[in-house]
């Protein structure tokens, strides 16, 4: 996914990231050697606040971020574009975002290529935590354990097929 945010914007970080109450962990990133950095860092404090995207066109120079280490210091950041990434229940955990060591812009097109990927990072998510309702269901849901679990299985592969599919048309994905 962040390989696929960093070639389509062009832009030479890309981060999948998740909040805690100190940290800011990246789930999966492009560019960026760095596993995690303090919540301060966080440029998704502000994404997260929000349902759409956020940029900031140059770090260097707003003043949310002017003094930011990952702007002051050695990774030299200047550019921000992510939006929030959503878990089942509707809270947001985190974003996929873009970084720039350049100020910049996004077109439309490009911030709605952003939107449709942190959709997508935000359906597997779903995906995710449903297939693991589903395996726990049928694990430890009925006496007939067996029964339901052949019974269920062509269920599960059913949401999973359905949730990719949904996912692939909002990046503009088809099959072929």
């Amino acid at each position: 996914m962040t390989w696929l945010a960093a070639r389509s914007l062009d832009a030479p970080v890309a981060l999948l990231t998740l909040l805690t109450p100190t940290r800011q962990w990246f789930k999966s990133r492009y560019g960026l050697e760095l596993v995690d950095t303090p919540r301060s860092w966080a440029f998704c404090n502000y994404t997260i606040l929000q349902r759409d995207i956020m940029v900031a066109e140059n770090l260097a120079t707003d003043p949310r971020f002017a003094e930011n280490p990952a702007v002051t210091g050695e990774l030299g950041f200047r550019f921000y574009a992510g939006c929030p990434v959503i878990d089942p229940d509707g809270f947001t955990l985190g974003s996929l975002c873009v970084i720039d060591t350049r100020p910049r812009t996004l077109d439309e097109t490009q911030k709605q290529i952003l939107a449709n990927l942190a959709a997508l990072a935000s359906d597997e998510i779903k995906l995710r935590a449903t297939d693991r309702q589903l395996r726990w269901t049928i694990e430890h849901g009925s006496a007939k354990k067996g029964k339901a679990a052949a019974s269920t299985q062509p269920a599960i592969e059913r949401v999973a097929e359905h949730q990719q599919s949904t996912a692939r048309s909002k990046v503009g994905i088809t099959q072929r």
